[in-house]
Order: C-alpha cells, then sequence, then structure tokens
C-alpha cells in the first residue's frame, strides 16, 4: 500500500504548494478518488477468489462424501449451490476488471487424490503438493484451502497455504485476463445445468466436474411421516414432482395397486376390496428409485384401507364445501374477527348469530356463543392470529409463535395451513363460571357420527400465563396441571363417553418453563373413544385454582376434525 500513500502525500504536497492562491484542486481529489476505488478493486478481487476457492472445496467435498445437488439457483453475483447435506455454496459470475492467476484441481492417476494446481502445474508448498481433499486411511487429514491476495505494493497476485506465508505467482493484477474463460473467475468458468442427472462444474483451466444431482420425489397430498388412509376399493391419482429419477420401480402391499406414470408425472394408487379376506389393510407402497448418476433413493408411503371414508373439517377457505355462512359468505377467513377482542363478529351486533357450520362435508357446526357477553362467554371462534407481544385476553385467538415446530405469521393451522379454530369456557364447581353451558360441536344434519380424531394446540395467552403468570395467576407450580375434557353424547341425549388431553403438566419437583407440554404445536387427539356422538361439549380443567376456580386462560386451538362416514 506504500505506493498508493506516496501519491496520496505528493498530491497533498502540491495542494498546499499553491499558497492562497485560487487554485483549482478539483482534479486531485478525483485522482485520490480513484485510488481508493482501486483499493476497493484490489480488496473485492481477492475476496470473490477466496470465497470461490472455499466453494470448490466444497463441490470437492460433495463428490468424496456423497453429498448431492438438490438445486442451483442464478442470482446478481453468479450462482447458489445447494447440497443434500443442507450446506449451500455461492460461485461468482461476471467479468472481472483484473489478470487473476488460473487456480484448479487435478486427480492424481497413483491416489486418486485432488490435489490443487496453478497455472496447469500442481500447487508446491515446503517442497510438497496441497491436497483440495482429506486423504483416505489418514485420520484427522482435511483438504486445504489456498489463499489467494493481490500486494498492493508490486500488484502481483499472490498464494498462501496457510495466510501466513505468502509466494507470488507471477501474475500481474492488471487488464484482463481471457484465460480465465467469461466469466472472468480464476476459479469456475461456468455452471452447467441441463443434464437431468449431474451439475458440471467448468473450472478456469477447463477442468470439468460432474456432481450428481439428488433425487426429487414428492407426492402431492401423499405423506411420508403419517398414515394415508384410503377408502376400500378406491383409486386416486397423486401428481407428483421428480428430478433426475430414470428409473423405477414399486413394492406394494397384497391386494394393492400402485403405479408411477414417469410421462404424466402421477401415482396412482388403488385400495384392495373391503371383500378381499386375503388383501393387507395396512402396509408400505414402497418407490424404489434410481438415477442415471447411479444414486438410488426409496421412498416409503403408509397406506390403510378402511371401510369408511373419512372425511376432515380444515376451516380452509379452498374446503369451503357450504351454501354460505351466517354473513353469506362462501369461505371461513371473513369469520375471522379483526381485532381478536372487541371486534364485531365475537362482541359486536353480529355476536348472537356467530356460528359456522361445515356443511356439505363433515357436516359438524358450532353451538354459537352461548352467554350474553359475545366470546366472553364462551365458544368456538374461527382464526388464523400467530405470535403477540401482549399475551393477554387482546390476543386471545393467536398461537404461540414458534418457527421450529413450523408454526409461523400465516401459516398458524395444523401442517402449515392457514386457519384454524380457538375454544374458549370452562365450567367448574366454583360457581363462578362465566357461563353455565359449555361451548359445543355437533352434527348439523342430526346424524351421530364417530369423530376419528383432531389436532389440538395451547394458545398463546395459555401458554404464557402458565409459563410466566399473569395478572390473575403465578407461573405454574410443581404438580399443577391443565387439561381438555371431550363430553360425548349419543342420539338421545345421553353421554356416550368422557376423554381428557393433557395441555400442561409439571413434575412435583419441576418448573412451568421446563414441564409446559404440548402448547407450541400440533398434536394428535383420538376422539373415537366417544362413539358414535351427536354432540361433543369440551371443558377447561386444571388445579391452578383461585376463589374463583379454575385460573388459567380457558383457551385451546384445534383443527383438521375427522370424521368417519360409513
Amino acid at each position: 500500500m506504500r505506493n498508493i500513500f506516496y501519491a496520496i502525500a505528493v498530491l497533498v504536497f502540491l495542494s498546499s504548494a499553491a499558497g492562497c492562491s485560487k487554485y483549482d484542486d478539483s482534479g486531485l481529489w478525483d485522482t485520490i478518488d480513484g485510488l481508493n476505488g482501486r483499493i476497493e478493486d484490489i480488496e473485492s478481487e481477492a475476496e470473490s477468489a477466496n470465497s470461490d476457492i472455499e466453494s470448490l472445496m466444497k463441490v470437492i467435498d460433495a463428490l468424496r462424501n456423497d453429498v448431492y445437488i438438490e438445486r442451483v439457483k442464478a442470482d446478481g453475483n453468479g450462482y447458489v449451490v445447494y447440497f443434500s447435506d443442507g450446506s449451500s455454496a455461492s460461485l461468482s459470475s461476471g467479468e472481472s476488471g483484473m489478470a487473476a492467476p488460473v487456480l484448479s484441481i487435478a486427480k492424481d492417476v497413483d491416489d486418486g487424490v485432488y490435489y490443487w494446481t496453478l497455472d496447469g502445474s500442481w500447487m508446491i508448498m515446503d517442497g510438497k503438493r496441497i491436497p483440495a481433499q482429506g486423504v483416505d486411511g489418514e485420520k484427522g487429514q482435511e483438504g486445504t484451502s489456498p489463499k489467494l491476495r493481490i500486494n498492493p505494493e508490486t500488484m502481483m497476485w499472490e498464494v498462501s497455504a496457510d495466510g501466513d506465508s505468502w509466494v507470488s505467482t507471477g501474475v500481474v493484477a492488471e487488464g484482463k485476463d481471457g484465460s480465465a474463460g467469461p466469466s472472468g473467475s480464476c476459479i469456475f468458468r461456468e455452471v452447467r445445468t441441463s443434464d437431468p442427472s449431474y451439475v458440471t462444474f467448468v473450472l478456469a483451466d477447463g477442468t470439468e466436474i460432474d456432481v450428481p444431482r439428488a433425487i426429487l420425489f414428492d407426492v402431492e397430498g401423499m405423506s411420508e411421516s403419517e398414515s394415508n388412509d384410503f377408502l376400500c376399493g378406491s383409486n386416486s391419482v397423486y401428481d407428483v414432482e421428480m428430478a433426475a429419477v430414470s428409473g423405477s420401480y414399486i413394492v406394494s402391499p397384497d391386494g394393492w395397486s400402485a403405479v408411477l406414470d414417469m410421462a404424466d408425472s402421477t401415482l396412482s394408487i388403488t385400495a384392495p376390496a373391503k371383500e378381499n379376506e386375503f388383501a393387507e389393510m395396512e402396509g408400505d407402497v414402497a418407490v424404489y428409485l434410481s438415477s442415471a448418476a447411479g444414486i438410488a433413493r426409496i421412498v416409503k408411503f403408509r397406506v390403510k384401507a378402511l371401510p369408511y371414508e373419512i372425511r376432515v373439517l380444515t376451516f380452509e377457505d379452498g374446503d369451503y364445501k357450504g351454501s354460505g355462512n351466517f354473513l353469506g359468505n362462501m369461505d371461513w377467513s371473513s369469520l375471522i374477527d379483526s381485532p381478536q377482542y372487541g371486534g364485531n363478529l365475537l362482541y359486536g351486533e353480529n355476536a348472537s348469530q356467530y356460528f359456522w357450520y361445515d356443511e356439505g362435508n363433515t357436516e359438524l357446526m358450532s353451538s354459537g356463543l352461548p352467554g350474553d357477553f359475545g366470546f366472553s362467554s364462551g365458544g368456538h371462534a374461527v382464526s388464523d392470529y400467530v405470535g403477540g407481544t401482549a399475551y393477554d385476553y387482546t390476543e386471545q385467538l393467536a398461537l404461540l409463535r414458534n418457527d421450529a415446530a413450523g408454526i409461523i405469521p400465516g401459516q398458524g393451522g395444523h401442517g402449515g395451513s392457514k386457519n384454524f379454530c380457538v375454544h374458549y369456557g370452562y365450567v367448574d364447581d366454583s360457581g363462578s363460571s362465566y357461563g353455565v353451558t359449555l361451548p359445543s360441536i355437533f352434527f348439523g344434519d342430526g346424524k351421530a357420527r364417530t369423530i376419528d380424531h383432531m389436532w389440538v394446540n395451547g394458545t398463546a395467552y395459555l401458554a404464557h400465563s402458565a409459563m410466566y403468570g399473569d395478572g390473575f395467576n403465578p407461573p405454574m407450580a410443581p404438580g399443577e396441571w391443565i387439561r381438555i375434557v371431550a363430553i360425548g353424547y349419543d342420539e338421545n341425549g345421553e353421554e356416550s363417553g368422557h376423554l381428557e388431553y393433557s395441555l400442561a403438566e409439571i413434575a412435583e419437583s419441576g418448573d412451568a418453563r421446563d414441564g409446559i407440554m404440548n402448547m407450541d404445536s400440533w398434536n394428535k387427539w383420538d376422539l373415537s373413544g366417544l362413539g358414535d356422538v351427536l354432540m361433543v361439549e369440551f371443558n377447561m380443567e386444571g388445579n391452578s385454582r383461585n376463589e374463583y376456580g379454575f385460573s388459567m386462560p380457558a383457551y385451546f386451538a384445534y383443527d383438521d376434525v375427522a370424521v368417519i362416514f360409513e
């Protein structure tokens, strides 16, 4: 940098020598600005080169460790490569303004190891070649990433294997160097993505490295983690997103048929007939996939044949099948009040009419708002609220935000959906409950059915009060618990069953922040034990109590209510 500082000093001296006479120094400052810009160019060029060296190391590691490429995304500065192990690498592109040495790698034919090369020759440091990868059989040995810099005094590119000792490459960082290829990078010339099985990295010296693509196989509407239910004898066709798949075959349970049409990108699954006594009514459909690069992948779907149909209440607008809600709208979202507390739907002139009906689907209906004070007396309200700051009754319809559990703003419902429902209300023996009637759901067409399950969650208000306390409660103490209670009633109005679900339970020697359960993620609650029901009431119970009885906020959220139709 000494030469640049010397030039600046000379310019400052000439400016001073002009004395007090009128002197136009704009040209001097333009020169200084140009020198500063040159310094920035030098630093940027070296930084880009070293970033590309690290990226090339990731490419070599991918080859060595059977890591594949999931996708390549072009951006304004070049490419971002995403690998199957979750890592990524950024590659520069764009024409360089400076000549640069050509760094590359080459595989030794004797030991099969990749070593670094400089301008076509092995890069030698301390009399040894520099490996670009670890050597098999040598414990702890990893590849070395050389470093590049531009010496500001000589304007020569220099290289170092350890970051301390630098050796000139003999290349002056001036002008443009066509040998580095169209991109101008001293590492990469281009990235080819046209092959469905490989991504090809072309290095500056023309060396090509092929890295296999990961096999992508995603069946829309089929789950790999949960059981997929089919009505006996039914056929379902699913759209499939595939990439890098060149061959496949399928193994199905006895009595099932599964066909992958690679031309149409569809998967067709046919469940066995109910009368087929030799069929396996439950098992795995295993799809064996291969690519031209020799990559193999097995995708399994758990399937179950049911002698009945399951319909699901999702609260999503796309699934609305009714003739119109009480507002006259053909959706669920218009039933979401704003604000969460004090809005027109749950507390204003519409509160006495508020209810929902999943007409034409599960036929489930809410009981409306049973008291005289809107939702303050209890009820079931559709919601899409997530997170918050107050953690009190003003945010009574919100889920606790938890990105790790997949609950994020706009996607609070089960499975990443938008909408869900919030229950509020309880009755206990204190005589201070807000309502005398528990909020319920029932079948609006008057036919009793079995509710197979629903997905339940805590709310932000309840979870925060349980963990940290509020104006009515200290944090939950050791030995305290909170439960949801479901009471089923048959067509004759007789109680058919009683089920409980634990939202929180603190061990006798525990701490509330360690003991809270099931309040920041969706969990499946099996309700089939209630049998055929016409109505189900829900209550909130707990031993966190004061003179008014159960003192915690009596809220929980639910979604995806599954009903069995014979």
